[in-house]
């Protein structure tokens, strides 16, 4: 052992400095001795006492040991009255009208919680004591079904041999009933969803009520809520999606079918992320059950079960009734402070209420709901509550608590309880709350051995009492003259306080002369460092540890002075490279600005023939053809019928370094596979009957040029194969021929169809594909562009009109919008044929609706836009229209947002909006 008085101990800048006897060693040895002499001699008087007072103790301690048997004892006759009625229900007709008058007789009060948070009661109402009453066939099959005191119908009876079928999911009380012989009864263990701590405090309401909040802060705690709920596995995340520039995430809950959309604050930073998670958990800290009364209520059941026999012994099925567990809560949540029926709701902020555990140590009532036994929504039991369990499942309370697995965090109190109650035992215990509150508990057994209860003879136990000073409390209450005898000690106890004291007052006066000087020294010299004077001098104060502290001092500036120079030397290196990143970025801004204008200048310059350009996509390609028509690289168009994919590949042509050669163009869909060949490759006289003379094929007609293959994928393997090698090799043979011709043709294809799935079915190579689509360019459809509509509309109007010989002819109002909502599945072939037909079908100077005559499948945009004349709002026609296509897509969701033209997860809130999921 090292000798406290010679210790050499280490500097801060490494040397070896000896130190006297320190500061720490002189207080412990003057303090040791006055506190050892007063306690010495009150510690034998507090002994003397002691042992007068405990048997009086035990006597006391014993009124509360029965007061928790009489609890327990009322469960277990409450528990055999529930087999009675079940014994009963079994004698009784199997219909739905006895059955359901059986469930209405049977009601208890129950005193509970009601109103608001900010408006709270609370009543004292009679209710159903069975959740469920029914009757199961021997197939499993619920021949009659009685949910609170309603007969259920039989096309919504459940197939429960099948446990996904049951109530809560997981629950095997129609296989163990089907065990037993004649008049054995099955009693299951508390079944029932988990309720978490969010749910049952009701944040999500309360965040929403939060003062001095604005919307922005309420807005990131839900966020971060729903986040920590994931983290946690309460809620599991579907997808985002993007709606009027706000992110919203999609969340559902396992096991059911309900979606939670939250809005993603925008520009939330990572410290803002921080702080505001600190203060939400602050706020769910803050709150206890007895705090809020609009969160979620526990449901579960106890499953009483027996199977029925006929006469001749025959077994026909099972007869079950399932106990609502708010009966369960009636014993235990108005116990406060050792007194029965004390108040609505026992509180768990002050360690005061009682509760109930099973015989396999699952807690089954409780004032924190998240505490209890539960399922999540598939079923499934909770794991309880470990050292294993997450942050983010304590803080969202999704840890029901088993008593023989908490050991590791409040030791072997409660493990010990279960085991006393299994025993038969009645007892008190002291031990410490998963809050760290000190609380002294009396415990006792329910006695009740039916069904798998056997095992040890018990149904559970009840644990009542309140916090240790509580407890004391009401122990000096009761044993008044516990006080008279100890007033003699605590006389004692005061003299020797007293003496130590003024011993205690004496030495701390002479020492604190000895160390208020170096103390003040030291300060002044602190001062002076934060003032950020670094040069100040740290005088010696001695050799304990305010010397210590003097030399921490001063090697401190000393670190500090290195440490800035440092930072100086680092900041100037800092702005350096700031700027020679600002100089980067500049120069990178001014490059690109420049090729935006030159593409700019290009578009402006480029011929597009007719094409009508005013939507956005429709510039983008206009842009995109400026790009690439420099280039003699393949180009495949795709896009529906009647979009323009022609004038398209015209326009690429016409920009290209080709415009003065020719621009041939061929549908591959409208010959057969011999004469295509014929018309792509030429032929030579007499090379198939009615060759009669040798003929140019395109490819070498439009050498130097271009030449567009329309509809490519109605081509056949065979003919894509000779294509292919045409394309490759830059060479064709004319049928009947054998002589090579070189061709320097730039090939554009377009097709309407989907190459990939031709591909996947293997009727489009995919080398040939992968040949043709070096650029690719998608045309969207007319109902994607509709600022395209009216100004080709107008366009086509003029060209008809002089081809006719005309007047000129305006377009009704009404009629503009009609042609901007209609679908145009036919695309822009449609609306020049429909311009046309309007014009031939019209009377006037005016084109109206009823002029176009278009397609009889889309009347009902035809009627939505009548509507919009007869004083309906927008939100009105948006509604009767989405409805109307819904109805015509047979209810199918996914093909109604397509044809729509609006995103899945939209439709779905606007049909919730109008309640028609």
């Amino acid at each position: 052992m090292v000798n406290q008085d010679d210790t050499q101990q280490e500097s801060p800048t490494g040397g070896q400095v000896k130190r006297s006897r320190s500061l720490f060693g002189k207080l412990l040895l003057a303090f040791l001795f006055l506190s050892v002499a007063p306690l010495f001699i009150t510690g034998i008087l507090v002994t003397a006492e002691v042992d007068r007072l405990r048997e009086h103790t035990v006597r006391t301690s014993r009124t509360y040991e029965r007061r928790a048997e009489n609890i327990a004892r009322s469960v277990a006759d409450f528990l055999r009255k529930c087999e009675s009625d079940l014994r009963r229900l079994a004698k009784l007709p199997r219909s739905d009208e006895s059955y359901a008058a059986f469930a209405l007789k049977h009601k208890r009060e129950a005193w509970i919680r009601s109103g608001t948070d900010e408006n709270p009661t609370e009543e004292r109402v009679k209710v159903l004591l069975y959740k469920e009453v029914s009757f199961i066939d021997l197939e499993g099959k619920e021949q009659v079904l009685v949910v609170r005191g309603k007969p259920v119908s039989a096309d919504q009876r459940r197939i429960v041999s099948d446990l996904k079928h049951t109530t809560y999911r997981s629950e095997r009380y129609f296989q163990e009933a089907m065990q037993i012989g004649k008049d054995e009864i099955y009693v299951g263990h508390l079944s029932g969803f988990h309720v978490n701590k969010i749910e049952q405090l009701g944040i999500e309401k309360l965040i929403p009520r939060l003062k001095q909040r604005g919307n922005r802060e309420k807005q990131i705690y839900r966020y971060i809520l729903y986040k920590i709920l994931r983290a946690s596995g309460e809620v599991e995340y579907v997808n985002s999606f993007q709606e009027r520039q706000q992110n919203v995430r999609v969340y559902r809950v396992p096991g059911k079918g309900t979606r939670i959309l939250v809005d993603e604050p925008k520009d939330l930073t990572p410290e803002e992320v921080q702080a505001r998670e600190l203060e939400l958990m602050d706020i769910l800290n803050q709150l206890a059950p007895e705090d809020t009364r609009e969160g979620e209520t526990y449901d579960g059941v106890i499953r009483f079960a027996m199977p029925v026999f006929s006469e001749q012994g025959n077994r026909l099925g099972v007869v079950s009734i399932a106990l609502d567990h708010l009966h369960l809560l009636q014993f235990t949540q108005h116990v406060k402070a050792m007194e029965i029926d004390a108040t609505v709701f026992a509180g768990y902020r002050d360690a005061d209420y009682t509760y109930l555990f099973d015989d396999e140590g699952w807690i089954i009532t409780h004032p924190k709901f998240w505490n209890i036994r539960g399922a999540d929504g598939d079923g499934r039991l909770l794991a309880p509550y470990t050292e294993k369990t997450t942050e983010s499942e304590k803080l969202v309370g999704r840890t029901p608590v088993n008593l023989l697995h908490v050991d590791w965090n409040m030791g072997e109190g409660y493990h010990a309880v279960v085991l006393e109650t299994r025993a038969g035992r009645t007892g008190i215990a002291t031990s410490v709350n998963l809050s760290g509150v000190l609380r002294t508990r009396v415990y006792s057994p329910i006695f009740y051995d039916t069904g798998p209860y056997s095992k040890y003879g018990i149904f559970g136990g009840v644990m009542l009492g309140t916090r240790v000073d509580k407890f004391v409390d009401l122990m000096r209450k009761i044993g008044a003259q516990v006080v008279t005898r100890t007033s003699r000690v605590y006389q004692t106890l005061m003299v020797a306080l007293v003496v130590s004291l003024a011993l205690v007052l004496l030495l701390s006066v002479l020492m604190a002369r000895g160390l208020v000087q170096p103390v003040r020294t030291l300060t002044e010299a602190a001062r002076h460092i934060g003032l950020g004077h670094l040069d100040v001098e740290i005088p010696s104060c001695g050799q304990d540890e305010i010397g210590e502290l003097a030399d921490s001092f001063r090697d401190m500036t000393g670190r500090l002075k290195t440490n800035i120079e440092k930072l100086e030397r680092r900041n100037v290196q800092l702005k350096q490279a700031q700027e020679k990143l600002l100089e980067a970025e500049q120069r990178k801004r001014l490059e690109l600005q420049k090729e935006v204008q030159e593409l700019q200048k290009e578009v402006t310059r480029a011929s597009f023939s007719n094409m009508i350009v005013y939507s956005a996509p429709m510039k983008k390609i206009q842009e995109e053809i400026v790009r690439i028509s420099n280039s003699s690289a393949t180009v495949l168009i795709l896009g529906e019928n009647g979009t323009g994919k022609e004038l398209v590949a015209e326009a690429i042509h016409k920009n290209s370094p080709r415009r003065d050669k020719l621009f041939l163009k061929i549908n591959c869909a409208a010959y057969n596979e011999n004469l295509l060949e014929s018309e792509l490759f030429g032929h030579m006289k007499g090379s198939y009957t009615g060759a009669v003379q040798n003929r140019k094929g395109l490819f070498e007609s439009a050498h130097g040029g271009t030449l567009l293959l329309d509809e490519i994928g109605d081509m056949s393997l065979s003919m894509q194969k000779k294509l292919l090698r045409t394309l490759q090799e830059g060479e064709v043979v004319p049928v009947g021929s054998t002589q090579i011709k070189k061709i320097d043709v730039r090939i554009v294809a377009a097709t309407n169809k989907d190459l990939f799935n031709l591909m996947r079915e293997g009727m489009f190579r995919e080398d040939l594909f992968h040949r043709i689509n070096v650029i690719s360019l998608k045309i969207p459809p007319l109902r994607e562009r509709k600022e395209d509509i009216l100004p080709l509309a107008r366009h086509f109007l003029s060209v008809i009109i002089k081809k006719e010989g005309r007047a000129p002819v305006a377009i009704e109002h009404q009629a503009e919008r009609y042609l901007e909502e209609y679908r145009w599945s036919g695309n822009v072939r449609e609306l020049e044929n429909a311009m046309e037909r309007a014009v031939i079908r019209s009377r006037g100077h005016t084109l109206r609706v009823e002029d176009f005559q278009l397609a009889m499948e889309d009347d009902t945009e035809i009627s939505l836009v009548e509507q919009a004349d007869t004083g309906k709002t927008l939100e009105e026609v948006e509604k009767a229209y989405i409805l109307s296509v819904l109805e015509k897509n047979l209810g199918n969701k996914k093909s109604t947002a397509k044809q729509l033209g609006i995103g899945y997860n939209t439709l779905w809130r606007k049909l919730k909006q109008y309640n028609k999921l």
